[in-house]
């Protein structure tokens, strides 16, 4: 029984990130990573859609978190919205995920999970370049949502299966 696939989804105020596993027409495997403007609907939809086509058929979406901000709390949560709702019209099974539930299954090293924002960064990316094959070329948004992804396809008989 393979893994399955599931979209993986990191936000921000502007943007929403999406990674997901796609094969090519000669059976490799790759991490497909896109973003879409934090207002458009149907371009997440369109992303979620492309998803779809390579055996995505759930979501992990990263939820917001009340950090010092209120007013960004607030604007993440719209975009969170925006995302959600594009999951219902597409019948995509999705759950929320905090932050650090995914961070602490995909960023523990040799047992230690370290809280500290630029040292989570950079394991999002090693993790997600080095250890999963995603483009070098990545941002930040990018590694945590292939992380993301990562992490909720592992999970998937827990989150999905009720």
């Amino acid at each position: 029984m393979s893994i399955p696939n599931a979209i993986g989804v990191d936000l921000d105020t502007k943007r929403v990130t999406i990674a997901h596993k796609a094969t090519d027409d000669r059976g490799w495997t790759k991490w497909v990573t896109q973003q879409a403007d934090a207002q458009d609907l149907e371009s997440v939809k369109a992303i979620f859609a492309s998803a779809m086509t390579h055996g995505c058929d759930s979501a992990a979406i990263e939820k917001p978190f009340l950090g010092r901000n209120v007013q960004t709390y607030g604007a993440l949560m719209l975009v969170y919205g925006l995302v959600e709702e594009a999951c219902k019209q597409l019948r995509i099974k999705h759950i929320g995920v905090e932050p650090s539930k995914w961070q602490r299954g995909m960023l523990t090293i040799n047992g230690h999970y370290e809280n500290n924002r630029k040292e989570l960064t950079r394991r999002s990316a090693y993790v997600a370049q080095r250890g999963l094959g995603a483009n070098e070329d990545c941002d930040e948004h990018e590694n945590d949502a292939v992380c993301i992804s990562e992490w909720a396809s592992q999970m998937s008989i827990v989150l999905f299966s009720i």
